[in-house]
């Protein structure tokens, strides 16, 4: 039966550190069991099965080959089928493909429903998820969707402050929504939420051990669904109580909180003192940007999905670009700004379009790119 190398693999996976070197071996040869290359699984239930095994087995004894030959043989041969064909199922069986898929691999649907004839990493997929970084800032973006709700939402990393911004939160049913800030141990008490909590760990491994300690809790609570909205929030770490109103007052006057975007597909956040903005742009679509005030002014025009961050310095100005899912393609950013140097090309006295080039391999598929440009030819 595939179910028992199926779960011994899990559980092996689980254990980790905790593993004997018996175990280890006894529930590998177990594993050994659903090798997929051996005979032709199909490519439904049966498949994701024997990938799961190959990926925890390999996952938990360190076989970086297992690993990628698991995903390569995922990526080219599940296919999602109708309902009665071969494949994976659009239904809620006791197969359960189709819960592991959405949780986990989700690229196997195309604009929130299943595509029938995609193969593999053909199908393009809905969430956004990654990060950019110059080395000095960075933004993460993560697109979520679990049970009932849905939500684009990306952090914003400065100095001394991560701004979190987040769009379109829709929740299609009566259930709260929150969003979690901080939960962790305690060693002294710090207010907020201070409980005593008992939890048993019976329901992810095999013994059934509790845990009693003192914890804090931190979250945002949205309400009462059904409602779709947008929120913002800004996050100051190793910061005293005492300092907040100086923060506050220093961050009104410096007018973070009015140079910010966070509709649907778009994402924006300028810190005009730095002199920086970081974008998030989810779709091919021409999109532009403008703030300005006393310190700062800045006009771009983006056409191309992906994570941006600009940045002008006295004698320079960069910008550098990610893209999840993407490779080998150039991207364009224009900016108000004149820039010499290559991948910069001066259109007018007003103008420059940044031409970013992704990576042009897979191994590199999410990478950051920069391209700077000066200021004088």
């Amino acid at each position: 039966m595939v179910s028992i190398p199926r779960l011994v693999t899990g559980q092996l996976l689980m254990l980790g550190d905790n593993t004997t070197n018996f175990e280890v071996q006894k529930i590998t040869e177990i594993s050994f069991r659903s090798d997929w290359w051996e005979h032709n699984p199909g490519t439904g239930a049966n498949l994701v099965w024997m990938l799961q095994i190959e990926l925890y087995r390999s996952l938990a004894t360190n076989n970086r080959t297992g690993i990628e030959q698991g995903f390569t043989r995922m990526w080219q041969d599940i296919v999602v089928s109708p309902l009665g064909g071969q494949g994976i199922q659009n239904d809620w069986s006791y197969h359960f493909q189709r819960t592991q898929l959405l949780s986990g691999d989700a690229w196997m649907i195309t604009n929130d429903r299943w595509d029938w004839q995609s193969i593999g990493r053909a199908i393009d997929r809905p969430e956004f998820v990654g990060g950019v970084s110059d080395s000095s800032y960075g933004l993460a973006m993560m697109d979520t969707a679990t049970h009932n709700l849905t939500v684009k939402r990306s952090w914003h990393f400065y100095d001394d402050a991560v701004m979190a911004l987040a769009s379109n939160l829709t929740v299609s049913t009566q259930n709260k929504a929150w969003t979690p800030l901080a939960s962790r141990l305690l060693t002294t008490a710090l207010g907020v939420e201070i409980s005593t909590k008992t939890a048993s760990y019976n329901t992810i491994g095999p013994y059934n051990d509790k845990l009693t300690s003192r914890t804090v809790a931190i979250w945002l609570d949205h309400g009462l669904g059904p409602y779709t909205r947008n929120y913002s929030y800004i996050i100051l770490s190793n910061v005293k109580v005492q300092s907040m109103p100086e923060l506050i007052k220093r961050y009104n006057d410096d007018e973070i909180f009015s140079c910010i975007s966070n509709q649907d597909l778009f994402h924006a956040m300028a810190w005009l003192t730095l002199r920086r903005v970081s974008f998030v742009l989810r779709n091919n679509t021409t999109t532009m940007f403008s703030s300005q005030n006393s310190f700062f002014k800045i006009n771009t025009r983006l056409n191309d999905a992906g994570a941006y961050l600009f940045n002008e310095a006295t004698n320079d100005l960069s910008a550098t670009l990610s893209h999840p899912t993407r490779i080998n393609r150039i991207v364009t950013i224009n900016i108000d700004r004149i820039g010499y140097g290559q991948g910069c090309i001066v259109l007018s006295d007003l103008a420059t379009n940044v031409m970013i080039a992704l990576p042009s391999s897979d191994p590199l598929l999410g990478a950051s790119v920069t391209v700077t440009c000066k200021k004088n030819n």
